[in-house]
């Protein structure tokens, strides 16, 4: 009778403290966005093309966001004043929307954290990127194969993803065991199918 309660619904278990949850990202999103502009100090011409238009995603109205999730539009304007003012440098407009986020201003969904971390993946001047927490890592993967395309998706039908590194898995099915990272990428970039690691 003891493991009764396991099977009921959610309100009839026992209360946990869940004082700590949120579903507010602004302040992780902030985080990595001030850690990229340090490390942006002397980016290549093509980082600060891609630092670019993460500021103009990022910097996106929600009508703009919205435009651009169902196909109307395939980036957000810009403000024009905004590259010119800086010098041409997007790195003022980035460390500006990382102070927005930490006023808690701007979209607190998990969505522009996905953005910044698929920016850091591919500014390959600025070093190293720095790890995520595994737990980060695993609501971006999810939120990344939720929105992925159907090819990606289909290519791990019947699979369930599973880090050696980290104490989630994403999918059901046979396990594809291997590294947080090459899961990020085939799922943030469509990359190759992470090869299973021992």
């Amino acid at each position: 009778m003891a493991d009764f309660s396991r099977y009921l619904p959610l309100s009839q278990r026992p209360p946990v403290d869940e004082s700590g949850v949120s579903n507010d990202w602004r302040a992780l999103t902030a985080e990595r966005l001030e850690g990229l502009v340090a490390r942006a100090t002397s980016p290549s011409s093509s980082d600060a093309e891609l630092l670019g238009r993460l500021a103009d995603r990022l910097s996106a109205t929600r009508l703009e966001r919205l435009a651009r999730r169902v196909g109307l539009s395939e980036a957000p304007s810009a403000d024009p004043g905004a590259e010119a003012g800086a010098g041409g440098s997007p790195l003022p407009r980035l460390a500006a929307l990382a102070a927005a986020r930490r006023r808690g201003e701007g979209p607190n969904g998990v969505a522009e954290l996905v953005e910044v971390v698929r920016t850091e993946a591919h500014c390959h001047s600025l070093g190293p990127v720095p790890a995520l927490d595994p737990m980060v890592a695993g609501s971006i993967a999810l939120y990344a194969l939720t929105r992925a395309p159907l090819s990606v998706r289909a290519a791990v039908a019947g699979r369930a993803l599973a880090p050696v590194d980290a104490p989630w898995r994403l999918g059901h099915g046979t396990e594809l065991r291997t590294d947080t990272a090459a899961i990020l990428d085939f799922l943030l970039d469509g990359g190759p199918v992470p090869p299973e690691v021992e």
